[in-house]
């Protein structure tokens, strides 16, 4: 699968008195993904016009986004939460070969142009572009994408590493699902400190040693992030994301905006769309939990997601349409939902197909 997608970043610092803002950009983004047994695989190429970034910049940041111009095409794979870049070595290359090509173009910063080049390729060897994306960037949040598309309304354990570089500092995210319209659905996320699991001395102290501010300064910590993703269920492509972002520490307030937007599909998987069971295949089976649905008003979740996850995506909205029609034939107005071994959760007549359309979706 590839898309065109277009992401914006805009963060602002201020201290009560001086608001400044820190970066204002828009990006391009071809996105190529595929997965293969447990890994994830991602090649991102940099398709910004960067003739069109406000030159109402300093020079440094000016000169960084063309060396940036050069991490391009980014090769990663991403496996149990985590991701590294695998082709940095290609990346260090390019820039060593266009090394002389920038001192020409920049011979009155010559020192400010080495001092920049030095620091970006020390920075791909220490893996500091991936603490750059854990930190700053959007697309942390597609990575993570496949595994919350399937997260119902809950509220999870986590730790955030855009507070403190290097730091996870503990916190809970909270998701909410939202029905948009029949195809695609939009999960919303708000992400806490978790005050139970923070060690507050010892992150005083580090943030003390970071920011080289007094022992006995008071600390002030407030810190969330909210947004959503907006889902395409049918075509398993991810739409939309939004990432807001503040945080305050001590006296000075930090708020981020981040976006990335579908601008374009540019190729569609077919074998995964037509990959599982097709209608004959399954419909079968799926008249079994028709007929307990009939007699017990009963049904195992986990048991129906992995029976609604083994169908092909292109089979699954025909066999949702004989459940609905079994469903309002029989006027069925009461569900229970079985949730592991003990709980058990009463679906209502008018939410009965609103429940089994979302299992459709999640999977």
């Amino acid at each position: 699968m590839k898309n065109l997608y277009q992401s914006k970043s805009k963060i602002i610092q201020y201290d009560g008195k001086i608001k400044k803002t820190l970066k204002n950009e828009e990006m391009l983004y071809e996105i190529k993904k595929n997965k293969e047994n447990e890994i994830t695989y991602y090649k991102i190429t940099n398709k910004t016009d960067y003739q069109e970034i406000s030159s109402d910049i300093s020079f440094k940041r000016h000169f960084y986004n063309e060396v940036s111009k050069e991490f391009t095409p980014l090769k990663i794979e991403y496996e149990n939460d985590t991701f590294v870049i695998t082709n940095k070595k290609d990346l260090i290359n390019k820039l060593d070969k266009k090394t002389f090509d920038y001192f020409r173009k920049y011979p009155s910063k010559a020192l400010e142009v080495n001092t920049i080049l030095t620091k970006a390729k020390e920075g791909l060897k220490l893996e500091n572009l991936e603490a750059e994306i854990e930190e700053e960037s959007i697309l942390q949040y597609l990575f993570k994408f496949d595994k919350i598309k399937k997260i119902r309304d809950n509220t999870l354990e986590s730790e955030s590493l855009e507070i403190i570089y290097g730091w996870g500092v503990p916190t809970t995210i909270e998701y909410k699902i939202q029905s948009i319209d029949d195809k695609r659905i939009k999960i919303n996320f708000k992400e806490i400190l978790d005050n139970s699991r923070i060690k507050f001395e010892k992150f005083k102290e580090i943030l003390i040693k970071l920011f080289e501010i007094p022992v006995t300064s008071e600390l002030e910590l407030e810190f969330f992030i909210e947004g959503y993703y907006i889902y395409n269920e049918y075509e398993d492509i991810l739409e939309q994301i939004e990432v807001n972002k503040e945080i305050k520490l001590f006296n000075i307030t930090t708020v981020s905006k981040r976006t990335l937007e579908l601008l374009e599909i540019l190729e569609i998987d077919e074998n995964k769309r037509n990959q599982g069971r097709t209608y004959d295949e399954a419909v079968g089976e799926l008249f079994e939990y028709l007929d307990k649905i009939g007699r017990k008003k009963e049904i195992d979740r986990q048991e129906f997601e992995n029976f609604v996850d083994g169908i092909a995506f292109s089979e699954k909205p025909k066999i949702f349409e004989t459940l609905k029609w079994y469903i309002e034939t029989n006027k069925i107005g009461f569900l229970e939902l079985l949730e592991g071994e003990r709980d058990r959760i009463y679906i209502s007549k008018e939410d009965v197909l609103k429940v089994l359309e979302e299992i459709f979706g999640e999977l």
